[in-house]
């Protein structure tokens, strides 16, 4: 068996993207992404972000505010009954290289419940090239959202076969049914 699943990014996909949040009182879920992604869990998608959070790295934000603002995110989540696979962040700078760093694909999940992840029918979906990057590199489908660095990623070539949406409602509208 296989399993297909949904990776989404973060900050500008999920959430406002204030440049580096350091504040819990700054996480603030974009219109409409907590119906998508409780439409994605119903939908039968297992549901994983992978983020890049540099800012840690780079010294912008303290360990202490990133998991202040990991751990508000974390209860907005469940008090809106979304859940998470796996959750994670790669904190290293563009410049280091690092296999975590997307669009490199070492943070992303390797199996779901000891079922192989079918790629070729699972969905990456952010605002920004490394996202779409973080698909191609698995051989995932690539979709990307207008919300975020949207704009700016749709005034550059897209990898093929990306579909584009508003949002994270509407890429959840999009997606097909599971068959159980």
């Amino acid at each position: 068996m296989s399993a297909r699943v949904v990776v989404l990014d973060r900050d500008g996909t999920i959430v406002e993207d204030r440049h580096y949040i350091r504040n819990p009182d700054d996480i603030i879920f974009l219109p409409g992404a907590i119906e998508g992604l409780k439409q994605i869990q119903e939908k039968g998608y297992p549901l994983y972000l992978v983020s890049n959070q540099s800012g840690v790295g780079r010294g912008l934000i303290t360990e202490k505010e990133f998991q202040a603002v990991h751990k508000r995110f974390l209860e907005l989540c469940t008090q809106n009954g979304i859940a998470f696979e796996e959750i994670a962040y790669c904190f290293h700078a563009p410049e280091e290289s690092c296999p975590c760093r997307k669009p490199a694909p070492g943070l992303a999940p390797r199996e779901f419940h000891g079922q192989k992840i079918l790629w070729s029918e699972s969905f990456v979906a952010g605002d920004h090239e490394p996202d779409l990057g973080l698909a191609a590199s698995l051989g995932a489908k690539p979709c990307l959202v207008k919300t975020g660095k949207g704009p700016i990623t749709l005034q550059k070539p897209l990898p093929q076969g990306t579909q584009v949406f508003e949002t994270i409602l509407e890429f959840s509208d999009f997606l097909p049914r599971i068959k159980t």
